[in-house]
């Protein structure tokens, strides 16, 4: 809240709402991302966005307005 910064979900009805996969591992990288992603941005937002990928997969990013690298 001090430095002005959203924290966004963005979840996309057409995304497949069962996954396959390790959920620890998904959870520790999801908060690695989403963590950097605060660290690096200064005001803005942070968009964590679950949408439909390729051959019915499930497509999970982080984008933020940061600096980048």
């Amino acid at each position: 809240a001090a430095r002005q910064l959203d924290l966004l979900v963005e979840i996309d009805p057409a995304a497949p709402r069962r996954a396959v996969g390790d959920p620890s591992r998904t959870r520790q990288v999801l908060v690695n991302l989403v963590g950097n992603a605060i660290k690096f941005t200064e005001r803005g937002h942070v968009l964590v966005r679950l949408a439909p990928g390729e051959s019915g997969e499930a497509s999970l990013s982080v984008e933020d307005s940061g600096i980048g690298i």
